[in-house]
């Protein structure tokens, strides 16, 4: 029986690439996940071999991406930067935030909406990109298509008012 949304698995990976700790949610077909645990049955892997066996088994027999309560992968690397992918059937997207966010190890984040692995915002911008000076880029799409960029200057200050500008992010 070939594979719906109603009996696939969830399967959660942990490995380490690195300076990179990775966390994927799958969801995999049953009958995948059994030919390959029969396969694994018969050989002796490190552990973190085997997440990594698991990923490429995954990636080459249709598992894709998926988890309703959270993000679906993240990345965190020893700096302290950290992303986050939101994604429902191998595609990136999330109706209650941006479904990808990468957070700086200063602190700035990044957000992007997507629906249907296709930048989408109706209600504001669709990628926020916050700038060392305080300032912001603000790209809007609908569908994928892009709409308009707004670059919005960083805030003022009035006399005797202390405004701290946002904090360092990557040069852009």
């Amino acid at each position: 029986m070939p594979a719906t949304e109603s009996n696939r698995i969830h399967h959660e990976l942990n490995f380490n690439l690195g300076s990179v700790d990775c966390t994927c949610h799958y969801a995999v077909a049953p009958e995948v996940l059994r030919t390959l645990e029969t396969w694994f049955a018969h050989r002796q892997l490190p552990r973190n071999t085997v997440q990594l066996v698991y990923l490429d088994w995954f990636l080459t027999h249709g598992a894709r991406l998926d988890r309703i309560d959270g993000p679906a992968f993240v990345m965190l690397h020893t700096n302290g930067n950290r992303s986050e992918a939101y994604c429902r059937d191998g595609k990136l997207d999330r109706t209650d935030g941006p479904a990808l966010v990468t957070t700086w190890s200063d602190g700035t984040r990044w957000d992007e909406w997507y629906h249907d692995d296709k930048l989408d915002r109706a209600d504001g911008p669709a990628r926020v990109r916050p700038r060392p000076d305080g300032s912001r880029n603000e790209d809007y799409f609908r569908d994928g298509k892009f709409i308009k960029g707004e670059y919005i200057p960083a805030p003022t200050a009035s006399p005797g008012v202390n405004i701290k500008a946002s904090p360092r992010g990557p040069a852009l």
